[in-house]
C-alpha cells in the first residue's frame, strides 16, 4: 500500500489506483492516519530537493567556517557542537516543511473547489460558494465555515476541533465528515464518514437551552431554525461524498436526480427535452470521470443525444422502455 499512497501523491496513479487508496484511507481511523504520516514523510522527502537541499548544504557550511574561526571555546567541546547543529537543522527543516497558512484563501467566498492545510494536520475541502475562516487556531482548533465542506480531522484528545456554522456547533475529537450549511434557510446537515461527531445547537439562534447529539458512522443530522430538536436518520444518498472525491454510484435513479448530483459534482444545468427521459432509471458507477465523460456515457446507456454548451446540458432522445 505504500508504494500505491506513493504514486497516489505524487499524481501519477491511475483512475482505479486513486479509488483503491481513497476506499482504504476511509477503511479505518488507523489507515486515515496511515495515510496522514505517508503524505508527512512524502512532503518531507519533496522538500530535501533544490533549491532548500542546497540552502541546507549553505548553512552546514556556515556551520564550518564558525568552528574553524575558534572565537568561543566554549563551542568546541562535543556536546555543544551537537546540540547547535541540532538547532540548526531543526530550525531549517520546520520553516521548510510549514505550509503558508495566510496565502490561503480564508473568510473568501470561493469561486471553485478548494482545499485547505490546517496547522494540525487536519485538511478541509471547501465547495465552490462556500467560505472557512481561522481565529487563534492553535489556542483552540476553531474555524467557522458557510456552505458545503469536507473535514478530515487529526485527532487530539486534549483539544477537540470545533466549527461553528451559522445556527449550530459541531465538535470532534479526530474523523471525517461532510457538513452542509446554508445560511438563508438556517438549515445544517452533517454526515459522518468515519469516527464520533457532536452536533449540536448555538445560543444565536437556541438560547441558552440548546441540545445537541452525537453523531456515528453512516449517519446524519439536520438542524434548521424553526423546528424543535435534531433530527438524526441513516445516510441514504449514496453521491453525499461524490462533490469530494467525484465517485458516482448510481442504484436505479430517476435522471431527473442524477442531473441534480452532476449540478452538485460538476456544476451542470442539466435538462430533458422531454420529462419522458427525466423518468428514466440509471443503475451504473463512475470513478474519477471528467463531466463530458459521465454526460456521454449516460447519453449511451439510453441511446439518447445531448448538447453540452458550456455548463448547459440537454439530453434528447425518445426516452427508455
Amino acid at each position: 500500500m505504500e508504494e500505491l499512497v506513493a504514486k497516489y501523491l505524487s499524481g501519477e496513479a491511475s483512475a482505479d489506483e486513486k479509488v483503491k487508496v481513497e476506499e482504504w484511507r476511509a477503511e479505518s481511523e488507523e489507515n486515515a492516519r496511515a495515510f496522514y504520516e505517508y503524505k508527512v514523510s512524502w512532503s518531507a522527502s519533496i522538500a530535501q530537493e533544490a533549491p532548500n537541499h542546497q540552502m541546507l548544504s549553505d548553512i552546514f557550511g556556515a556551520n564550518q567556517e564558525l568552528e574553524e574561526t575558534k572565537i568561543v571555546p566554549l563551542w568546541q567541546q562535543r556536546p555543544f557542537q551537537v546540540a547547535a547543529s541540532i538547532i540548526v537543522i531543526v530550525g531549517v527543516l520546520f520553516a521548510l516543511l510549514k505550509p503558508n497558512y495566510e496565502d490561503q484563501a480564508w473568510g473568501q467566498i470561493l469561486t471553485e473547489k478548494t482545499v485547505f492545510q490546517l496547522p494540525d494536520g487536519s485538511e478541509v475541502t471547501v465547495q465552490k460558494g462556500g467560505s472557512l475562516t481561522m481565529g487563534d487556531f492553535e489556542k483552540t482548533r476553531e474555524v467557522t465555515m458557510t456552505g458545503k465542506a469536507y473535514f478530515d480531522v487529526e485527532r487530539d484528545e486534549s483539544k477537540p476541533f470545533i466549527i461553528q456554522t451559522e445556527n449550530s456547533q459541531i465538535r470532534v475529537l479526530g474523523t471525517s465528515f461532510v457538513v452542509d450549511s446554508n445560511e438563508k434557510e438556517l438549515i445544517t446537515e452533517v454526515m459522518v464518514e468515519s469516527g464520533l461527531v457532536a452536533f449540536g445547537q448555538n445560543e444565536k439562534y437556541f438560547g441558552r437551552n440548546t441540545m445537541e447529539i452525537q453523531l456515528g458512522k453512516g449517519e446524519m443530522g439536520i438542524l434548521a431554525v424553526g423546528e424543535k430538536g435534531i433530527k438524526k436518520k441513516k445516510i441514504s444518498d449514496d453521491n453525499y461524498l461524490s462533490w469530494q472525491n467525484q465517485i458516482l454510484t448510481f442504484n436505479r435513479t430517476r435522471l431527473s436526480n442524477v442531473g441534480e448530483v452532476l449540478n452538485d459534482v460538476y456544476g451542470l444545468d442539466v435538462s430533458f427535452e422531454s420529462s419522458v427521459l427525466g423518468g428514466c432509471y440509471l443503475t451504473a458507477k463512475y470513478n474519477k470521470k471528467s463531466s463530458e465523460e459521465v454526460v456521454k456515457l449516460i447519453a449511451e446507456t439510453f441511446n439518447m443525444t445531448y448538447e453540452l454548451d458550456g455548463d448547459q446540458v440537454t439530453f434528447k432522445g425518445e426516452g427508455c422502455q
